[in-house]
């Protein structure tokens, strides 16, 4: 009878603490007197930032373009470089003349403020758009040689998805008369970018980082020659061909003089002790962030032994490190598992963003359920590793960034233990 007293008491104490899901691994026990549920809290945790030396730009769904200085990322400024291909390989008449030429540039998303306008510099790709690698890839460190075409004054509207210039006539002319007549270079995709290898785009200043979506084209405004009653005609050639892939990729530039994160070395341990109190994961800047957990195995000297029901990471977002609209907080975190910078042992889990507070940033932090690590750490097992946070990587580059770190002494990364002894 007592026996069973003591089922029903240890059955009603789990299922208002713990969800099914936990009920379901609990072992069955025997019982004592002095049976007890332990929840440990361990803050001695170390934060650290690790800079790597490149990242791949090619192969993305989107480039980007823009250039600011955000206080804890640094000065970032992007620069796209991309070809095209034609929609059709037909000739244009020799008897067409150009009205105009309109570069229309469509975008997915911007980050930072799009209130004022800025100064874009539109060049001409001047040499082969070739891969100078045997992977075949394009890293952000790269350039190709280009020549300037034109300098506009564009902005940019969140509500809308593109925004047009009209080139040089004197430019347009030159590749129009290429498209014409026998010689023409639509004869083949390779004579049309022999002829035509791409643009770049440059900003002038400071200007919000813009998503380019490989939608982007070029649209010839022409007309018959001569003709009294002239109708428009168009041709579109666009980055996003239908029928031929094109080579795309992003310059990147950062300067993090400005930041806590200033004269830093690529691939080494940055205690986030000596950088404001955070540590940085940003995709762009080439940024990951480690998290130690230190020793664990004095949490299980329990003589009857134990079993973990759970092990909870709570990591605080950096008060004053992300804004609500103009520069929104990461949202999605990889966790690794990791012995030495540069070697990954293995994929732990997906953290997402479990509470937000855009208002006074005091309660925006990522729970991430780490058990079978935590477990593993309090029996001894793989003393040497810790965990390694990246920005998810995605088809199109990520311009968002994430800084976690103590924003006081209740607001700070921890370790949550709940242990069960087995008595």
């Amino acid at each position: 009878m007592r026996i069973q007293s003591l089922g029903i008491l240890l059955l009603c104490l789990l299922t208002s603490c713990f969800e099914n899901s936990y009920l379901e691994e609990i072992p069955e026990v025997d019982l004592e007197d002095d049976f007890s549920i332990r929840k440990i809290v361990h803050s001695e945790l170390e934060l650290g930032t690790v800079f790597l030396d490149s990242l791949v730009t090619s192969g993305k769904t989107s480039m980007l373009l823009g250039s600011y200085a955000d206080p804890v990322r640094g000065h970032i400024e992007a620069s796209p470089y991309f070809e095209f291909a034609p929609e059709s390989f037909a000739a244009i008449d020799e008897s067409r003349e150009l009205d105009s030429l309109v570069l229309v540039l469509k975008y997915s998303s911007t980050r930072y403020d799009t209130l004022q306008s800025f100064r874009l510099k539109i060049n001409e790709i001047d040499e082969a758009f070739d891969y100078a690698n045997e992977d075949e890839v394009f890293y952000h460190f790269e350039s190709l040689q280009t020549k300037p075409i034109a300098t506009a004054e564009v902005q940019v509207y969140p509500v809308w998805d593109s925004v047009r210039v009209t080139l040089p006539m004197e430019f347009g002319r030159e590749l129009f008369g290429k498209l014409k007549g026998a010689q023409s270079i639509l004869s083949s995709i390779d004579d049309f970018r022999d002829a035509f290898h791409g643009l770049n785009l440059e900003v002038e200043g400071s200007s919000p980082l813009i998503e380019l979506s490989t939608d982007t084209y070029l649209l010839f405004y022409y007309q018959e020659k001569n003709e009294t009653n002239r109708y428009s005609e168009e041709m579109k050639i666009s980055v996003s061909s239908s029928l031929y892939s094109s080579k795309t990729f992003t310059h990147l530039e950062m300067n993090r003089d400005a930041t806590p994160f200033a004269n830093r070395e690529t691939k080494t341990w940055i205690p986030a002790e000596e950088t404001g109190d955070m540590a940085l994961a940003d995709e762009l800047g080439l940024s990951a962030i480690g998290l130690k957990l230190g020793s664990l195995t004095s949490i299980g000297e329990i003589p009857s032994g134990y079993y973990v029901a759970e092990a909870k990471l709570v990591l605080p977002v950096k008060r004053l490190t992300y804004d609500g609209s103009l520069n929104p907080v990461a949202e999605s975190l990889d966790i690794y598992i990791q012995r030495k910078i540069g070697l990954l042992d293995g994929y732990l889990s997906q953290a997402s963003l479990y509470s937000l507070d855009n208002e006074f940033q005091e309660n925006t932090y990522f729970l991430l359920d780490a058990t079978s690590y935590v477990d593993d750490k309090i029996r001894g097992g793989e003393p040497d590793s810790y965990l390694w946070m990246e920005l998810m990587a995605g088809e199109a580059l990520n311009t968002g960034y994430l800084a976690l770190g103590t924003n006081s002494s209740t607001q700070k990364p921890r370790l949550e233990i709940i242990l069960i002894p087995l008595n």
